[in-house]
């Protein structure tokens, strides 16, 4: 089955947040295999104050309702948008279970969120 979440916003808290590109590949490091899952992210913001916005910000839900966490030993973003101003970045998830939804969720609330799979 082909997962896509391209070009799927939502604004958020005055974030436009859009995923620009879904990735999955595999993650090998000695002898540990884990699928990679890694998305590209357009943030904008939308309202009349500075926003952050960061690879932090995100957790990959499982189809059995765990979160994994950002792999943080590849590329992440970060920064604060002044209004009108947009960031894109990677975050990267290695994980061996069925991945279910990206959420944004931003001091451990969760604000918005994803399927990652298209049928659903």
């Amino acid at each position: 089955m082909k997962k896509n979440l391209a070009n799927k916003s939502q604004v958020v808290d005055g974030l436009k947040i859009t995923i620009k590109k879904q990735e999955e590949n595999e993650k090998v490091e000695g002898k540990k295999k884990e699928n990679l899952y890694t998305f590209t992210i357009e943030g904008e913001n939308a309202s009349s104050v500075k926003k952050g916005l960061g690879s932090i910000d995100f957790v990959l839900k499982t189809k059995d309702k765990k979160e994994v966490k950002l792999d943080d030993s590849l590329a992440t973003f970060g920064n604060e948008l002044k209004s009108g101003e947009k960031l894109s970045g990677k975050v990267s998830f290695a994980t061996n279970k069925a991945p279910d939804k990206l959420v944004y969720k931003p001091n451990g609330k969760e604000l918005a969120e994803w399927s990652v799979n298209e049928n659903e």
